[in-house]
């Protein structure tokens, strides 16, 4: 099947993608229609090698395997009943197709092709699956205009909020897959959240005094680099997790210093040498983050190599202009 990567309103690339009940498989990519847009990790791959790096970057999106909760959240956003063997990892990669692959980091969305090979207009596509499979037969709508598409500036369902918060793997009829938490990394229970009209990523996890006490300082100290943090308590106002406000809009994506690494060294190693190929390459000062990072890891408990996830450059979607180096929990 045919897929259209999008940059907001702008083709990136044609892609031919393989969809079974075992996930999907990048096949080829017919066409490059703007290198500039390219994802970063995209841009300097080989063109033989461009399917792979396609699927890799595609991959990473997804929340991935060692996540707690996932083998619940699967069962009951897939709708697939107790009694049927769950394959966690291929109905996670299908549902995050059903999403069209978007972030709250970016602005990048895949689509079905909107005219067949005979130009004929297609209006819907449905995952083509064994009957069994909870998601044989859910809907993709191929658009073609990013209108309605942005989560930051459109909104999105709770559906997987709720079934993060459930305590039964009850499945529920018609849920909904607009939703970003299908690219949400990261191995902690946690969800996207609207609260008075603002876009937050709750993170539930137990939580000392100590730990709730460096969050609120941690945002005192460096304002300028971090989001809007804030606790999250309990009836009993124990503190329970915290939640970070979303750092873009719709103006603005993140490029994480993975992604820097990645598309600096071809080796895809992340350490000290490549971050600093990464400021050299694209004239950014890292240093405050890798200081105040450091600083909240080690008085959190944070592995070192999470600043590699959990920092990077905000920029200007449309121009890519470099607004500020970011780094959050």
């Amino acid at each position: 099947m045919y897929f259209l990567l999008k940059d907001r309103r702008f083709n990136v690339l044609l892609a031919d993608i393989k969809i079974s009940e075992n996930g999907f498989r990048v096949m080829s990519v017919p066409a490059i229609y703007n290198e500039n847009r390219l994802p970063l990790l995209l841009q300097n791959s080989p063109k033989y090698y461009l399917a792979k790096s396609l699927e890799y970057w595609l991959k990473k999106r997804l929340i991935p395997r060692d996540r707690p909760d996932l083998d619940k959240i699967a069962r009951i956003m897939s709708s697939t009943p107790i009694e049927i063997p769950l394959n966690t990892k291929a109905q996670m990669e299908l549902m995050g197709f059903l999403s069209m692959s978007r972030s709250m980091t970016d602005k990048y969305w895949l689509t079905p092709l909107t005219r067949d090979r005979e130009k004929n207009p297609v209006t819907q596509v449905f995952l083509d699956l064994p009957v069994h499979n909870g998601l044989s037969n859910k809907e993709i709508i191929p658009k073609s205009k990013y209108l309605h598409m942005d989560f930051v500036k459109n909104g999105f369902a709770l559906d997987f909020k709720h079934a993060v918060l459930s305590e039964s793997c009850e499945i529920k009829d018609n849920v909904s897959y607009n939703t970003p938490d299908f690219c949400t990394n990261g191995s902690k229970t946690k969800y996207w959240d609207i609260i008075d009209k603002e876009y937050w990523l709750v993170k539930h996890e137990e939580m000392t005094e100590d730990k709730a006490n460096i969050l609120l300082e941690s945002k005192k100290e460096f304002p300028d680099l971090m989001p809007k943090i804030e606790p999250i308590m309990d009836d009993n106002f124990i503190t329970v997790g915290y939640r970070t406000k979303c750092l873009t809009d719709a103006f603005t994506s993140i490029i994480t210093l993975e992604e820097l690494c990645e598309s600096a060294d071809k080796n895809s190693i992340c350490n000290r040498d490549t971050v600093e190929k990464v400021e050299d390459m694209y004239g950014v000062d890292l240093t405050n983050v890798k200081r105040c990072f450091s600083h909240y890891a080690r008085d959190f408990g944070l592995p070192a190599k999470t600043i590699y996830t959990n920092s990077g450059i905000l920029v200007d979607a449309d121009s890519r202009e470099i607004i500020k180096p970011v780094f959050w929990l």
